[in-house]
């Protein structure tokens, strides 16, 4: 009777322990999928960020070149004006990549996700700013 309660006891604890770990590994799924859905989306917004990054050059090099023509001083201003606009959002999305860590799998999953949110801001900013600067 002993060895069957003991056994029975166990058979308990174990059962226990199991269901709780299976619990905790949802969780960690479900927040690693996040994390995931989260990275996607900051990659999303960085890859169209760098289909500009051919027109802002181009647009960079074609001011950079009227504003040392011999023009009336407010079209030189404004080509320079805009051209460092163009700049300003290259060296925004150059800061960005140099700072961006893609592998967030050393950090704890709320963190990961903490993170990678606010990168998905800062890219958005860059997206923005890029956007304002080939507009203008």
């Amino acid at each position: 009777m002993k060895k069957t309660l003991s056994f029975a006891l166990l058979a308990f604890i174990l059962y226990s322990c199991g269901g709780n770990t299976k619990q905790n590994n949802g969780q960690d799924t479900t927040q690693k999928d996040e994390a995931k859905q989260v990275f996607d989306r900051v990659i999303a917004v960085h890859d169209e960020v760098m289909t500009y990054e051919r027109m802002l050059l181009e647009n960079k090099v074609k001011l950079d070149s009227l504003a040392k023509l011999d023009i009336p001083t407010a079209q030189k201003d404004s080509a320079v004006l805009l051209s460092k606009n163009l700049t300003v959002a290259e060296d925004a999305m150059s800061d960005w990549m140099h700072k961006f860590e893609p592998d967030y799998s050393a950090k704890p999953q709320d963190e990961a996700i903490k993170y990678l949110t606010a990168e998905e801001a800062k890219i958005k900013q860059v997206d923005t700013l890029t956007k304002a600067a080939i507009k203008a």
